[in-house]
């Protein structure tokens, strides 16, 4: 199976942005946490500064819930700080593809996955890919080793939804749901 997908900005930010979502969800998570609790120590600590002769257990959860606060802010500050340095190198990557008129082709034969687009031909076996990722809208390939956050990605807005179920059927027959 063999198609063309002429590149689409909206497409290619959409895309790497949410690979950059996927990357930082476990610290957004994390950070999550982090904001309920620091909020619960506060309003802990605030409760105990009502009373009398708390022997500074209010100092404890108040200073304890405000230092919760203050990480969870700090990484919400850097997060964005990242995110909009992302979304910049990924708009100038796209005026590239732009500029070079860019056609993305891929093929999906018994053994590989091949791509090729205007800079790279990148030929990947299978067997060396780690599983696949479905929604309603897209099918997200990993290659083995995702700590290097090397994806395929396809949109079903990219390629129609006849082409997209027939390419979803042939990735279930050589890859994992993960």
């Amino acid at each position: 199976m063999k198609f063309e997908i002429p590149f689409n900005k909206e497409f290619f930010i959409r895309q790497n942005m949410f690979v950059f979502e996927l990357i930082h969800q476990k610290n957004t998570n994390d950070q999550k946490r982090s904001l309920g609790l620091g909020l619960f120590f506060l309003a802990i600590g605030v409760f105990f500064l009502t009373l009398e002769n708390t022997f500074f257990i209010d100092y404890f959860f108040t200073v304890f819930g405000g230092i919760l606060l203050y990480f969870y802010l700090k990484y919400r500050y850097l997060y964005k700080k990242l995110e909009r340095e992302y979304r910049k190198y990924y708009e100038n990557l796209a005026k590239k593809h732009i500029d070079n008129k860019s056609i993305s082709i891929w093929e999906l034969t018994d053994s590989q996955l091949i791509y090729i687009d205007y800079k790279i031909e990148l030929k990947v076996y299978w067997k060396f890919m780690n599983g696949f990722r479905q929604t309603e809208k897209r099918i997200f390939l990993d290659l083995e080793e995702p700590e290097k956050h090397q994806y395929f990605i396809l949109d079903k807005e990219e390629v129609g939804e006849i082409l997209f179920e027939e390419i979803s059927k042939f990735v279930q027959t050589k890859l994992t749901f993960t």
